[in-house]
């Protein structure tokens, strides 16, 4: 429906972009399982990641196969997945939580209240404002 209803940031060293947006996904799935969601919309930049977890992409570097395999097995937890790519220039939010995870050395998750920088991120993105 639109609504913000959580998120996280981590500090990941990773050999590639790919394996760190793969774990990204998964880090998603993870948060989606534990506010006991069933119908979620997964939306990521890497169209490389998306096409490997719909499999139209069989060729994934060794590292993030078993990401990847991890990822569909726990989709198949929920009662609907929408796999969506989306431009990197429509996923700000992403990005600002990336900028916080590399600012950090500890995890961040908030679930009803984003992060000061990222409230005006959300806001462009049309979301409503926490409470």
């Amino acid at each position: 429906m639109g609504h913000f209803v959580g998120g996280g940031a981590t500090f990941l060293i990773r050999s590639s972009p790919g394996e760190a947006e793969a774990e990204a996904v998964l880090a998603g799935l993870r948060l989606a399982q534990d506010l006991h969601l069933s119908h979620i919309t997964l939306e990521s930049d890497s169209r490389d990641i998306i096409d490997s977890i719909c499999k139209k992409n069989h060729k994934v570097h060794w590292k993030i196969f078993p990401i990847l395999m991890e990822i569909r097995r726990r989709a198949h937890i929920f009662s609907s997945v929408l796999w969506s790519w989306t431009p990197r220039v429509t996923n700000e939010a992403a990005h600002a939580a990336a900028a916080l995870a590399n600012s950090r050395v500890k995890t961040l998750c908030w679930v009803t209240q984003p992060p000061p920088s990222l409230v005006g991120v959300l806001a462009m993105d049309g979301l409503p404002g926490p409470p």
